[in-house]
């Protein structure tokens, strides 16, 4: 049987069984978005098998966290991940707010407290949010992007060797 070989092949079979099917998603995860109408326990296969198939089923907050604990960074299939998924993905790796469209305000001040650079991340920088990261460190002046006179002097007088991403005069 060639789905034995790749799953995938099951895009070329007409009337596939569930044993063809669940082999298919034993071999590659990611054949879930060929089947129609999966029963729990083939998304529950899929995803074990291939994290990023949760961007094929759906995206219940059980399927959600079992794709994140296999894989920090499939939070970027994740359609609209509410603000405990988006924190279960920054806690593994706080790097991973770059995947987040639309993160909420703890989830960017935590992923900042963590390291100052990940405000680069973080699209709608709140005025709030960049005073709490020069506070934090002062360096982090090179990641806002729009500064006001207020943060470039107290991250300068915090530390000088900011002065360097002063981005106006």
């Amino acid at each position: 049987m060639a789905v034995n070989q790749n799953g995938m092949a099951i895009t070329y079979i007409d009337n596939i069984t569930n044993q063809m099917q669940h082999v298919a998603l034993l071999r590659n995860g990611m054949t879930i978005q060929f089947i129609s109408e999966p029963m729990q326990s083939q998304i529950t296969c899929a995803i074990h098998n291939n994290p990023k198939a949760i961007q094929y089923v759906e995206q219940s907050t059980k399927n959600c966290k079992q794709a994140l604990s296999l894989d920090d960074t499939t939070i970027k299939y994740i359609i609209e991940p509410s603000e405990e998924l988006q924190m279960i993905s920054v806690i593994a790796n706080s790097s991973n707010l770059q995947y987040i469209i639309y993160p909420t305000n703890s989830v960017c001040e935590y992923c900042v407290k963590y390291n100052y650079k990940n405000l680069n991340y973080v699209k709608n920088q709140s005025e709030e949010l960049c005073n709490y990261a020069i506070n934090i460190n002062p360096l982090s002046l090179e990641y806002i992007k729009t500064q006001t006179n207020e943060q470039c002097i107290i991250a300068t007088y915090s530390d000088i060797n900011s002065f360097q991403y002063v981005k106006h005069y």
